[in-house]
């Protein structure tokens, strides 16, 4: 009576597929009990029938299920369990699930995803990571518009990430830690290239003042624990306000130059602007912070940490609003 039973239910979890119109199915033994299961989309989610459950329909996550527009989802099957996959016309996004015969349940243990970026390719590439192991791995790219040139940038971090179901959360949200990490990489890539020279070392004089313009010209110093850095401003005689470029980084000893970090990409106009330091990820190296005033009193700020491996500096993620005060600027030289 069982056994008719669940060929019942199969039969019944196949009619409703077929029913279906525009969609995608893999008949395949998920869960190991050597029966037939099977994996579908209907309407705009991916269902699951195993017979280990008595072919009770588990719903899994959203998609997109119109052929007539972006972006378009089908399933793909693997030797492990199954993939779905989304594609849109510059970016897409792969998941991979598998039954988990301890917790019995189908887990995502793989995702993925690819860009091309924009017109110049800046953000192109792509990146996964092993939900077993939290091992990520990604090749990306960015403009450099200093150079005019396309850097490629390679990260193989560890993001820490729970245990994901299909009938749970779905998917794993690891954009930001991402970012983070390609942000950081960045940094250190463009330390790398810059070698030991950096891009100016001109410095602001009373006359660039007098005549209210200056392309590039190093601005302020702050000295750190172990190391000096130099503020580099532009300013146009039209802009009522200068516009920081970079922040060069010199070992303080020997004086030797160690890495450029360009802040240019953020386009404000600092009225005032100062430095702030302290182990803001508590590996016992001093990070600074660059605070700024903004035109409409808004103060800002953009931590830079230490890493202790390369012995360069990397922008953070993390933000605040602060006031300038207790400074170690040191005066301008003209």
């Amino acid at each position: 009576m069982k056994k008719a039973y669940l060929i019942i239910s199969f039969l019944f979890c196949l009619t409703t597929i077929y029913a279906q119109s525009k969609m995608s199915l893999i008949l395949k033994d998920l869960d190991g009990d050597s029966k037939t299961d099977s994996i579908y989309i209907e309407n705009s989610a991916v269902v699951c029938c195993l017979s280990s459950q008595g072919y009770k329909r588990i719903i899994g996550p959203e998609v997109y299920n119109n052929e007539n527009s972006f972006p378009k989802s089908s399933l793909s099957e693997w030797e492990q369990g199954f993939g779905l996959d989304e594609n849109d016309m510059r970016y897409g996004f792969s998941y991979g699930y598998t039954y988990d015969s301890l917790a019995k349940r189908i887990r995502l243990i793989a995702q993925s995803h690819y860009s091309y970026g924009n017109a110049f390719n800046d953000g192109s590439g792509e990146g996964g990571l092993n939900l077993l192991t939290g091992e990520y791995q990604g090749h990306w790219h960015y403009y450099d518009q200093v150079r005019d040139t396309l850097i490629s940038v390679s990260v193989n971090e560890v993001i820490p990430v729970p245990p994901i179901y299909f009938d749970g959360e779905h998917t794993w949200d690891y954009i930001d830690e991402e970012a983070a990490l390609i942000e950081k990489q960045q940094s250190i890539t463009r330390a790398e290239i810059d070698g030991a020279v950096p891009r100016t070392s001109k410095w602001l004089s009373q006359e660039d003042k007098d005549r209210s313009e200056w392309f590039n010209k190093i601005a302020e110093e702050h000295e750190l624990e172990y190391f000096f850095i130099r503020l580099t401003s532009t300013k146009s005689i039209n802009d009522k306000y200068a516009e920081f470029e970079s922040i060069q980084v010199f070992e303080k000893k020997s004086r030797k130059f160690i890495q450029e970090l360009i802040i240019r990409d953020y386009q404000y106009p600092w009225i005032d602007l100062c430095i702030r330091t302290g182990d803001y990820n508590f590996d016992r190296w001093q990070d600074f912070s660059l605070y700024g005033l903004f035109p409409d009193d808004e103060k800002w700020s953009i931590y830079f940490l230490h890493d202790s491996v390369k012995q360069v500096f990397f922008e953070s993620d993390l933000n605040t609003i602060e006031d300038c005060n207790n400074t170690n600027k040191k005066a301008n030289k003209d």
